[in-house]
C-alpha cells in the first residue's frame, strides 16, 4: 500500500509541458482580449443583431 508521503512526484518533463500549455493559454486569452478591443475601436461595438427599427430590415419582408 502506498502512503501519502510515498506519492511519486510528477516528472520534470510533465511539469514543463503543463507550464508551457498554461503559458500558451494565458497568452492566447490576453491576445484575444486585445484583438477584440482593437476590432471594437475599428468597427464599433457589436450590435445585438436586432435592427433598431423593425421596418429597417427589409429581409423580414422578402424584399
Amino acid at each position: 500500500m502506498i502512503e501519502m508521503s510515498d506519492a511519486l512526484e510528477p516528472s520534470p518533463r510533465r511539469k514543463l509541458t503543463i507550464r508551457i500549455f498554461l503559458v500558451l493559454f494565458v497568452a492566447s486569452a490576453i491576445f484575444m482580449s486585445w484583438f477584440g478591443v482593437m476590432q471594437q475601436r475599428k468597427h464599433g461595438p457589436k450590435s445585438d443583431g436586432k435592427p433598431r427599427d423593425p421596418y429597417e430590415d427589409r429581409s423580414l419582408f422578402g424584399r
